[in-house]
């Protein structure tokens, strides 16, 4: 039993706001997933079962093989990979971020189409800031933040 805690626990981290976006009944969204951790390998999971297209959104290229050989997904970006970023700009229906480490933002809110929804979950206890100048001047997108502990300044 102990070993199905982290499974549950990580599935409802991230079960909850594609339930919560609606994107549990609609499949063929383009849907990213940012970091490939516990949280990210879920939510790849969840989001194939689903029927949607998963790009991961990765800091290591050594991951790609894992992601799409193991987890399935469709596509695989590297973020230091300015190319691939630009290539891949506004193409993204959803993202759900589920890095605990702190990180801009900005770059990965580009890959979000006009009116696509980016939801952080973050298994960190810690107190997060959130820069505004990690929001792109670009409108018609949506953030929603963790916890009542994340706070912009």
């Amino acid at each position: 039993m102990d070993a199905a805690t982290p499974l549950s626990c990580a599935g409802i981290t991230v079960f909850t706001p594609l339930r919560d976006h609606d994107l549990i009944g609609s499949p063929r969204k383009k849907v990213g997933v940012v970091g490939l951790g516990g949280l990210g390998h879920a939510t790849i999971k969840f989001g194939k079962v689903f029927g949607h297209h998963v790009t991961v959104i990765s800091t290591s290229p050594s991951k790609e093989k894992e992601a799409r050989d193991r987890l399935c997904a469709d596509d695989f970006i590297v973020r230091s990979n300015l190319k691939q970023m630009e290539v891949r700009k506004l193409s993204l229906d959803f993202i759900l971020d589920t890095v605990s480490d702190d990180h801009s933002l900005g770059p990965i809110l580009e890959l979000l189409k006009v009116n696509g929804t980016m939801v952080i979950v973050r298994a960190s206890s810690k107190s997060k800031s959130l820069a505004v100048r990690d929001f792109p001047g670009r409108t018609g997108k949506r953030l929603r933040l963790p916890s009542p502990q994340t706070q912009l300044s």
